[in-house]
């Protein structure tokens, strides 16, 4: 769904912003309790958040269901609270670890091990409905966020220097907020949208605008990214980015003209070319730079995927027309000329698709 989505939609640019912020805000069904939840977790989540503040963003990707089974903080008790005491059930980071060094404030945003575990305490209590919870209190969805008291940790909590003495849910929703608009968070912000949309090496006058731009809106996402749009940097020439699996996959149909494509030829393509959606390897999600995806083996898949379009497709389109469509004057006269000359229609689809010039984006 999420393919055919994008390759049937003409805001291309909100679909790409998906992808990153998904990207961002990573899950994985490698774990595979978030399985039903993927799906469910980009349409409530990401998609709508993306028109919103990233304050509300954080909040609510920290209380969906997928996040909250995939780095465990469903199971975290707080040590000395009523279910902590009696289950012997311990404490877990795993959430606000990534929060500070993935989400917000970066691996370099000044916090230390001590922030992790305060912040780790603040969040207890935030959890899913459980089938036992929801015998206590049918009223409850199963699966839905929930804030039980008997598993938060209590006391007032200090995190980069400031204390919150907030009772229960509110407690970590504050830190949240508060990291939200940390400087340091609109620089990681800042950075990783121009190493996405500009450059591997992010041009440091784009980032310091977007930084900007994220303080001066208080973190408004729209305005961030009508910033991005108006950089200079987004529109030089010299400044592109190899695509990755799932930007060549898509760009190739794209190409071809199709809109809708069988979820398991989609799942096999992504499969083949090494990056399944909503099964990133770690919470640090998809690498986002030329070196890891253009290496001899992976582009000896993208050659054997493309083959096997252009054998399916290519006799149905004219792919020297094609590319020029979506190469424009990108499109080089000598690989137009070598597609135009191909033995077949088949095998021109397969040199459009792995032209140097189609290889980056």
């Amino acid at each position: 769904a999420r393919t055919n989505r994008a390759l049937s939609s003409t805001a291309t640019f909100a679909e790409r912003l998906v992808h990153f912020w998904a990207n961002h805000f990573t899950i994985s069904t490698t774990r595979v309790t978030v399985y039903p939840f993927a799906g469910l977790y980009e349409r409530e989540v990401i998609r709508p958040g993306m028109t919103g503040g990233f304050s509300d963003l954080l909040l609510n990707v920290c209380r969906h269901p997928a996040m909250l089974l995939y780095l465990d903080q469903a199971q975290s008790r707080g040590p000395t609270s009523p279910a902590g005491q009696r289950a012997n059930t311990g404490l877990n980071e795993n959430l606000a670890r990534e929060v500070l060094e993935l989400m917000t404030l970066g691996a370099q945003g000044g916090y230390t091990q001590a922030d992790v575990t305060e912040f780790a305490k603040a969040l207890t209590g935030w959890t899913l409905v459980s089938k036992p919870v929801r015998e206590r209190v049918p009223t409850l969805e199963l699966g839905a966020f929930v804030f039980i008291p008997q598993f938060h940790e209590p006391g007032p909590r200090t995190v980069l220097g400031k204390t919150y003495a907030q009772a229960g849910e509110d407690q970590a929703a504050a830190i949240l907020r508060d990291l939200s608009v940390h400087p340091a968070t609109a620089r990681t912000i800042a950075t990783k949208l121009a190493r996405h949309f500009i450059s591997d090496e992010p041009p440091p006058g784009a980032v310091a605008a977007l930084a900007a731009a994220f303080t001066r809106s208080n973190g408004s996402l729209p305005a961030l990214h009508e910033t991005l749009i108006g950089l200079p940097e987004a529109w030089d020439a010299q400044a592109r980015k190899f695509k990755s699996p799932n930007d060549f996959i898509v760009s190739g149909l794209r190409l071809t003209g199709l809109n809708k494509v069988e979820d398991r030829a989609l799942i096999a393509a992504y499969t083949q070319l090494g990056q399944v959606p909503y099964r990133a390897p770690s919470p640090k999600g998809w690498p986002d730079d030329a070196a890891s995806w253009s290496g001899g083996d992976a582009l000896m898949k993208r050659i054997e995927w493309a083959q096997a379009l252009g054998q399916r497709l290519g006799s149905s389109i004219k792919p020297a027309e094609r590319a020029n469509d979506v190469l424009g004057p990108v499109l080089r006269p000598v690989t137009r000329q070598a597609i135009e000359r191909a033995e077949s229609a088949d095998q021109g689809l397969t040199l459009a698709l792995m032209s140097p010039e189609f290889q980056w984006r």
